[in-house]
């Protein structure tokens, strides 16, 4: 990692609210002390500076990601014990899960206000939320990611068949091409702020209550007056169309979904994925997912063009 010494920038250390696993390996912290010869004390001193430089020149990379409430992190724990599975007969292998440090954050706007003031280095984001923000704010930079991610719905596992229900829907709202339509009109062509706050309303149909967030624009997205639209508003009608049913949306944080849902006080939420694999449901009991009816790939969002670019560098294939 010699050859990136260049790109790292100097930074204090900093008290992590929670450390966990993150997606792959980035920089490798330096270890070891400086040994002296009883012989040349003039050596040893030069010796222990330059271990010195190198673990500071080394530091890791701090990344900000969502908690586990708002992006799923079980699944993020088995992508990495596949990994290791995988690396463990690979000379030199760094486990991901020991490779830079990571911090939580419950809401995304605690997120950008970090990497805005030099506390982390980059934000680990769905790409299309990436993109979106880095085209309203010009001193951020983004790079696509490789791992995919897929969107479900979640509800309890006594409410299946209602899971099934929104299952059938999204196939044939993606056989039918609404989804693509939808995607191209809220995502892919995402300008400004959305403004299709109006959820459909049949008679006399059942009405189940969703969860939303505002952290993940612009599919979860909220506006200044506190009234949902974009992706996940558009998602909702094309779904009442096909089920004639109902939806009512209540903004609540990130941290307090999950526990809403198996409370019972509301009856569905919005959940990404790193896969849409069964072994990577939520490690949650009780919970059950839809299939997806979206995916995307990560994406990286900094406000330093050098932490991009070792990024970038490290996985093979991502694109600036």
């Amino acid at each position: 990692m010699e050859d990136k010494k260049e790109f790292i920038m100097n930074k204090k250390t900093l008290s992590i609210i929670t450390t966990t696993a993150i997606l792959c390996a980035m920089l490798s912290a330096c270890s070891g002390a400086a040994s002296a010869s009883s012989s040349s004390a003039a050596a040893a001193e030069s010796s222990a500076a330059s271990s010195a430089g190198a673990e500071q020149a080394h530091d890791n990379l701090i990344g900000g990601v969502l908690e586990r409430n708002s992006i799923e992190v079980g699944t993020l724990n088995a992508w990495i014990d596949a990994k290791d599975k995988e690396g463990s007969a690979q000379s030199g292998y760094v486990s991901p899960r020991n490779s830079f440090e990571n911090k939580q954050f419950a809401s995304l706007n605690a997120m950008l206000l970090e990497l805005k003031a030099g506390r982390v280095d980059f934000l680990r984001l769905p790409n299309s939320v990436a993109n979106y923000i880095a085209a309203t704010d010009d001193t951020l930079k983004y790079v696509v990611g490789v791992r995919e991610q897929h969107y479900h719905m979640a509800a309890r596992t006594e409410d299946a068949a209602l899971c099934d229900e929104l299952s059938n829907a999204f196939q044939e709202l993606k056989a039918d091409g609404t989804i693509d339509k939808l995607v191209e009109e809220y995502i892919t062509n995402a300008n400004g702020n959305p403004t299709n706050s109006t959820l459909k309303h049949i008679d006399g149909a059942e009405t189940h209550i969703v969860a939303v967030t505002g952290d993940l624009p612009p599919l979860d997205y909220i506006s200044a007056d506190c009234t949902p639209a974009g992706f996940n508003v558009a998602l909702l009608n094309a779904i009442s169309e096909k089920t004639g049913c109902n939806f009512e949306l209540v903004q609540m944080d990130a941290a307090a979904r999950l526990t809403a849902l198996q409370s019972g006080k509301v009856d569905l939420i919005f959940w990404l994925a790193c896969s849409g694999t069964a072994e990577n449901d939520p490690q949650t009991d009780g919970i059950t997912l839809t299939v997806p009816y979206f995916e995307e790939l990560s994406g990286f969002l900094s406000t330093s063009q050098a932490t991009l670019d070792i990024i970038a560098e490290t996985y093979p294939g991502m694109r600036k």
